[in-house]
């Protein structure tokens, strides 16, 4: 089994502490114990669904499309990630 986070504030990558739409960049657990469990979100893909900004946007006209993106991705056997924010 595999747990996978998106954490901008992880010092081992290159930290960012908040997105092109000045949202802070929140931890997000995408997979624990091999389950899918999260999502990431900009300000308009939060409203749609009700939960926010998880800050996650991209600059409009990015190369890789508009969608909001993981970007600081850490992948560890379940259980061995800890939160660094």
């Amino acid at each position: 089994m595999i747990d996978l986070v998106d954490d901008g504030c992880d010092p081992n990558g290159l930290p960012t502490t908040f997105d092109c739409e000045g949202s802070p960049k929140l931890r997000v657990d995408l997979v624990r114990e091999g389950a899918l469990l999260g999502v990431v979100h900009d300000t308009r893909s939060g409203a749609e669904v009700g939960t926010g900004s998880t800050g996650h946007a991209v600059p409009p006209g990015w190369r890789f499309g508009a969608d909001p993106i993981p970007s600081h991705l850490l992948l560890a056997p379940a259980a061995h990630l800890t939160p660094t924010c």
